[in-house]
């Protein structure tokens, strides 16, 4: 897995404060390299 390479990059994109993120499945099926989870909020 390549959680550290993950980890810069999310930190890069993203930066401090981080908000919160999931970790959906921590061993990926082979052949998958990205777990994506998306969390919206909508104004009414």
């Amino acid at each position: 897995m390549d959680l550290a390479e993950m980890n810069e990059a999310y930190t890069a994109a993203v930066g401090k404060p981080f908000p919160a993120r999931t970790t959906v499945y921590m061993q990926l099926p082979p052949g998958v390299l990205v777990e994506v989870d998306a969390l919206a909020a909508l104004d009414d």
